[in-house]
């Protein structure tokens, strides 16, 4: 009798967090220990004087298969690659990766942003912020590391007043209203 082979499944829990499901616990613990690290000055914690370093590791994949969705791609090679096993993903995490650059069909630029004015006279963004803001759509999240005064605010709140046309609002309905 042969012995079927069950696919780890990736399901969706909300936008930051995934969920692997189906997985045997052996490989739960492999998954735990290859994404764990120790913080820094480990050493100094009771914790390890008390249980080791076992008792300080960080494990960025929690004892319910949830894992932050910055870890996904991965997850997903160490499991294919690494632990030969086979995937399926829900929809959602499928949904979850789509490049947002198809609502824009001439590009991310200044002319799909709200207006902002600040006495009377309208700001653009600097190249710098353009590109975080492109970044932000293409992979559906970036970092913006920068100097005081350099207008993170401006560039991040301008994801949050963007122009779309009525038929994109229609075609998105869906991931909108979650």
């Amino acid at each position: 009798m042969d012995k079927k082979i069950i696919p780890i499944k990736i399901e969706k829990i909300d936008s930051s967090i995934f969920q692997l499901t189906k997985i045997p616990s052996a490989i739960l613990t492999k998954l735990r220990d290859k994404f764990a690290f120790l913080p820094e000055g480990y050493k100094f914690q009771p914790k390890f004087r008390l249980m080791g370093i076992k008792g300080v590791q960080v494990r960025l994949i929690q004892p319910d298969g949830t894992f932050p969705a910055g870890l996904f791609t991965d997850v997903v090679n160490y499991i294919t690659n690494d632990l030969n096993k086979e995937i399926i993903m829900s929809h959602d995490v499928m949904e979850h990766f789509y490049p947002l650059t198809d609502l824009f069909a001439n590009g991310v630029n200044d002319d799909v942003f709200s207006e902002y004015e600040l006495n009377n006279t309208p700001i653009l963004l600097r190249d710098y912020q353009l590109s975080a803001v492109q970044s932000a759509f293409e992979n559906r999240n970036c970092l913006l590391n920068l100097s005081t005064g350099s207008g993170k605010c401006l560039g991040g709140s301008t994801l949050l007043n963007i122009k779309l046309p009525k038929e994109l609002v229609t075609k998105y309905k869906h991931l909108i209203e979650k």
